[in-house]
């Protein structure tokens, strides 16, 4: 992709690396620290970076982060995650909204939800669904998924998917209750008649807490891969 001047500064981390396995994907105030995350594609797409063809120390140490990487999208980190080709079943275990990939069968057609992200369709090299080798596509989601199709394949699978808004409830730390403290006994005098019984004391019920607001993190997309 071509930025010229207007390119993001852009941070790039060997997953297999000491540095990738402590890099703060977000900062102590809660907030990001990156505007996305976009793995590269799995080395049996013919000459991509990730993995080897007999093990996957890549995508194994990337799933080893997939918590720290669930809360770098629950607060508006965008991913892009590429090809997982033939170590598909690995690959795409870290993403934080799970998705069941399978074999690939062109070609591709782009519908209204990939259309509408501004995705161009066609067969040439200029066209972003048939334009160069597909290594793998995925089972269509059920209803209760927030993924959308953008593109599927002659089989009707779906090659790109997209999930934008996701709430994702903050647990609400657990509340103590608050007990009044028990009154102190006055002496009685010999000469002086003995009170009356003094009431036990009444107790402060728990405080009801108001849960704090989910976020609405930014739309993740998964575009279709390039070699």
């Amino acid at each position: 992709m071509a930025f010229g001047a207007a390119a993001p500064h852009i941070v790039t981390v060997d997953p297999r690396s000491p540095a990738f396995s402590s890099l703060p994907l977000v900062g102590s105030d809660g907030s990001r620290l990156y505007s996305a995350i976009i793995l590269a594609s799995d080395t049996t797409c013919k000459g991509c970076d990730n993995n080897e063809y007999s093990s996957t120390p890549d995508s194994d140490a990337v799933n080893a982060r997939a918590p720290d990487i669930a809360q770098f999208f629950q607060v508006g980190g965008g991913i892009l995650a590429l090809a997982g080709a033939e170590n598909r079943d690995t690959y795409y275990h870290f993403l934080p909204v799970s998705a069941l990939p399978t074999s690939v069968n062109p070609p591709f057609q782009l519908n209204s939800v990939g259309l509408a992200l501004g995705l161009i369709e066609g067969t040439g090299t200029n066209s972003d669904d048939n334009c160069c080798e597909t290594h793998n596509n995925f089972t269509l989601p059920d209803s209760s998924s927030p993924f959308q199709v953008a593109e599927t394949d002659s089989a009707g699978l779906a090659e790109t998917l997209v999930v934008g808004a996701v709430p994702v409830p903050v647990p609400v730390p657990t509340a103590l209750p608050t007990n009044t403290p028990s009154p102190t006994a006055t002496p009685t005098n010999t000469d002086t008649p003995a009170p009356t019984d003094t009431p036990a004391p009444t107790y402060t019920p728990q405080p009801t807490y108001t849960p704090r607001p989910t976020y609405t993190p930014n739309p993740t997309y998964t575009p279709r891969p390039t070699p």
